[in-house]
């Protein structure tokens, strides 16, 4: 949120700090300043609010609040004259559906002009980067970013009979202000009167009843509504505005009475012929200020610092937390805008973040000296893995949602990912397949692979391991089968039984996968009392390095030369025409994979692997390389087959 300095001054008594100071303070005390500018004799902080304080901080209010607290400034007080009682009838209003709208208040207001805002209202909405409508949208709007409340006003005379908080009716429509028409359903929440939908509760005010030029009187309104519905209602039919983001992170029930009125003065300001009736407000269920109770004990063991209960009280008294005091236990009354503080767990946080994240010193944490319990499928699940991995087998991780299966899924993420797998096969064959392909950029002859992890067939969760290996190009007398077999005898004998059963075993185009139920396989084997033996706390030397996301081109070669030259001279004078082409930093990978003798002559053979970092290479690009590396091949008298 945009957030300007000017208008957060007019909260706080005292000077505020330098903005660059201001900014820094924010970010390292409640959320990050994502940058500041300056517009119009102003500074704007571009505030990034995250979800858990939107409900106080997605407002200059909420902000100047927290401003106070980090830096211990006065707050001006914020209570106003309550507005006289009015000469006009009550606006009607009703909630029908109480668990979308616990509140809802409105006002009607008569005899106003719609004109363009003032310079004072016009520069305060357009210096956070809001355009200026008219008066009466720009009331509500600076209202909105002003306090945090959401506001409508309906043309009143476009209004037939009571405002109605209600579902949407099936088959109902209704036009927005764009123009749009939109069809509705019954889970959506609307702001209707007799005649049918007014707005789509929370999101966008619909067209019947829009402000124009000629309005002369009008119903002020606002709600709180259920987040949750908002969120889903905003999704569905694709219209996100200020107002929806707030809702949907929620709003202070607390907070609907003050904005009406808080609009109206600002409306009566700009009318002074204007007259207006008493609050409506439909408030079925009041909700009663929050309490929760914290012990200072807890509070300074989560933070892991020597702090004072003194400093502890002083740090969330300047947040407007009323703190009462009985031996270790501090009981708290929590602002109804601070929709994030749940229970004593949030408390710690709050104190922390004002104390300062960088004044806690860093500790090494105690290690215990208690052992773990061992749990018996998962020791054997890695035992088995080292195995696998000395023996040349890497392990993958396949998706656990898939296509189809004995479960779905009730919102899935993509049409192919609605099920829950029944088999770890399926993955491991596709990835097999997957390698093979980019065999040449992984430099191999030969997959071979594995994966343990949970499937979920109809019986229940449980725990397999399969293994695959497939050739990438034809190998004499080479069986995927064969190769399978030898792993599982060798596990066998690792584990000490006399063989293992694969529950199935599949073949695939150049290759084979098995699968072993793990719960099966370790039920006869003894129960291991320690993981010592499996080498967790061995230090392993990895080196990462970036890979290109773009295909690659495989190019070969094959050269006869006289006999009595060796492949690693003929490898440099292809090393030589790469060079000339200025390709070096493209040679992924090269291997020479063939080698024979005829006529008193030795052919060589081999494979390049080229791949750019930046972009897809084209063949033609390839061919190039390759005519260069063809060119010093002539200058040697050789000949390429």
């Amino acid at each position: 949120m945009k957030i300007s300095y000017n208008w957060l001054q007019t909260y706080i008594e005292d000077k505020l700090p330098a903005v660059d100071q201001l900014a820094q303070k924010i970010t390292f005390h409640m959320c990050e300043v994502e940058g500041v500018e300056t517009l119009a004799g102003d500074a704007v902080l571009n505030v990034n609010v995250l979800p858990d304080r939107a409900s106080y901080a997605l407002s200059h209010r909420g902000i100047a609040g927290e401003v106070a607290a980090m830096f211990d400034l006065k707050l001006k007080s914020i209570e106003s004259k309550p507005l006289p009682h009015g000469e006009l009838e009550v606006a009607p209003i009703r909630i029908d559906d109480e668990a979308l709208c616990p509140r809802y208040c409105a006002r009607l207001i008569r005899n106003i002009t719609v004109t363009d805002s003032p310079v004072s209202l016009k520069k305060s909405l357009e210096v956070i980067g809001q355009r200026s409508i008219n008066t009466i949208v720009d009331v509500t709007n600076h209202v909105l970013f002003d306090i945090g409340q959401p506001l409508h006003a309906f043309d009143a005379d476009k209004v037939k009979g009571t405002v109605v908080l209600r579902r949407a009716k099936a088959g109902e429509k209704m036009t927005i202000l764009d123009g749009r028409e939109i069809a509705l359903d019954e889970t959506m929440l609307l702001e209707a009167d007799d005649e049918g939908p007014l707005a789509i509760a929370g999101i966008k005010g619909g067209k019947r009843a829009e402000i124009s030029t000629a309005t002369k009187n009008i119903i002020l309104v606002g709600g709180v509504f259920n987040n949750s519905s908002v969120r889903k209602t905003s999704t569905k039919l694709g219209i996100r505005s200020d107002a929806s983001k707030r809702f949907e992170n929620g709003v202070s029930i607390e907070l609907q009475p003050e904005a009406v009125n808080h609009a109206t003065k600002l409306i009566l300001d700009l009318n002074k012929g204007a007259s207006y009736g008493d609050l409506s407000d439909a408030y079925p269920k009041p909700v009663l200020p929050k309490t929760i109770t914290a012990n200072v004990s807890d509070i300074v063991a989560v933070l892991g610092i020597d702090i004072s209960e003194t400093e502890i009280v002083a740090i969330l008294e300047r947040l407007k937390m009323k703190v009462a005091k009985k031996g270790d236990t501090l009981t708290i009354s929590v602002p109804s805008n601070r929709l994030d503080i749940r229970d004593w767990r949030d408390i710690p946080e709050e104190v922390g973040r004002l104390y300062g994240y960088a004044k806690i010193k860093a500790e090494k944490p105690v290690i215990s000296s208690s052992k773990p319990r061992v749990k018996k499928t998962f020791y054997y699940a890695e035992k088995i893995k080292n195995v696998l991995v000395e023996a040349g087998f890497s392990e993958v991780y396949t998706y656990s949602l898939v296509a189809s299966g004995v479960w779905e899924i009730e919102k899935p993420l993509a049409a192919d990912k609605n099920h829950l797998r029944t088999n770890l096969t399926d993955g491991v064959s596709k990835s097999l397949d997957f390698n093979a392909k980019n065999a040449p950029l992984l430099g191999l002859d030969r997959i071979h692979i594995f994966e343990v992890g949970t499937i979920f067939p109809k019986d229940g969760e449980q725990t397999s391991l399969s293994i695959g290996a497939q050739q990438a190009k034809k190998v004499k007398g080479y069986s995927p089968e064969q190769e399978v077999g030898e792993i599982l005898k060798k596990i066998a004998r690792v584990l000490g039984v006399s063989t293992i059963s694969p529950t199935t075993g599949t073949k695939v185009p150049g290759g084979y996968v098995v699968e072993i139920s793990m719960p099966t396989l370790v039920a006869s084997l003894p129960d291991p009392t320690s993981y010592d033996d499996l080498g967790f706390g061995k230090a392993v030397s990895i080196v990462y390095k970036k890979f290109s996301l773009f295909p690659f081109i495989v190019r070969d070669i094959a050269v006869f030369v006289p006999e009595g030259i060796a492949a690693e001279h003929v490898w440099k004078s292809i090393e030589r025409g790469i060079v000339d082409a200025d390709a070096t930093q493209l040679l992924t990978r090269h291997s020479l994979f063939d080698t024979f003798k005829k006529e008193g002559k030795t052919s060589y053979a081999f494979r390049m692997v080229f791949q750019s970092m930046e972009k897809t290479l084209t063949d033609d690009e390839a061919n190039i390389i390759m005519e260069k590396v063809y060119s010093e091949m002539k200058k040697n008298s050789w000949e390429v087959r």
